[in-house]
C-alpha cells in the first residue's frame, strides 16, 4: 500500500523507518519487532522513491505481514555511505499511520465515506480534508480563511460602531467584527467565512 510523506532531498538512496503501535522497531522482513538497538539499524530500512516534483515521497507499507494497529513512520533519511546507519539524515517527515493488515485506514474509511471508490487525486484529497467540520457548521477551509484574516489581513475600527474590523488578507472580505469590552473582552459581533 503506498504512502506518501514530505521531504527534501537530492538523487541518493532513500528509506524510512517503521514503528510498531508498542513503538518497537519494525524488521524491514515485516515479520518481528524489537527495542531500538542502533547496532541492527539496516534491518529497520524500508525504501523509498524519490519525491516527485512536488516533494511527494512514495513507499510502501509491507501489506500482509503486519498487524492491524498504529503505525508510525519515521523518515525519509538519505543514505550518506554504503549502508544505512543511525547518522543518516532524516530529510522529511513521516507520520502516523492507521494500518487495517492490508491497507492504510484513512485511504479505506475516510475517503471512502466522502464518496471516493478509487484512489483520489491529490486535489480530492485536499477537497475532502478542506470540507472536514472542525465544529458545528465551521469547516476547515472556513477555519483557515477565518486564522488567515487574523494572522495577516487589515484590522481597522469602525468610527460608526466603534467595533474592530478583520478583513481577508487581499482586503476584499471583512472576516469578522469585534466589539471590546472595558476590560478588554473581545466579542464577535459578526463572521464571514465564506
Amino acid at each position: 500500500m503506498d504512502f506518501v510523506m514530505s521531504g527534501r532531498s537530492p538523487a541518493r538512496t532513500h528509506y524510512y523507518r517503521l514503528l510498531n503501535p508498542a513503538g518497537l522497531s519494525v524488521r524491514n522482513n515485516g515479520q518481528s519487532a524489537e527495542a531500538y538497538n542502533g547496532a541492527n539499524w539496516a534491518q529497520y530500512v524500508f525504501g523509498a522513491a524519490l519525491p516527485d516534483a512536488a516533494g511527494v515521497w512514495q513507499t510502501n507499507m509491507p501489506a500482509g505481514l503486519l498487524p492491524a494497529g498504529r503505525y508510525t513512520m519515521i523518515g525519509p533519511f538519505m543514505q550518506a555511505g554504503e549502508a544505512p546507519a543511525p547518522t543518516d539524515e532524516e530529510v522529511g517527515r513521516g507520520a502516523d499511520v492507521d494500518w487495517t493488515g492490508t491497507a492504510i485506514r484513512i485511504a479505506l474509511d475516510l475517503l471512502t465515506a466522502a464518496g471516493y471508490t478509487a484512489p483520489p487525486s491529490a486535489a480530492q484529497v485536499r477537497d475532502a480534508i478542506m470540507a472536514c467540520a472542525v465544529e458545528s457548521g465551521v469547516t476547515f477551509e472556513q477555519a483557515v480563511r477565518g486564522i488567515f484574516g487574523e494572522a495577516v489581513g487589515n484590522l481597522a475600527v469602525d468610527t460608526d460602531t466603534g467595533e474592530y474590523v478583520i478583513k481577508s488578507a487581499d482586503g476584499t472580505k471583512e472576516r469578522a467584527r469585534a466589539a471590546i469590552g472595558s476590560d478588554g473582552t473581545r466579542t464577535i459581533t459578526a463572521r464571514d467565512l465564506s
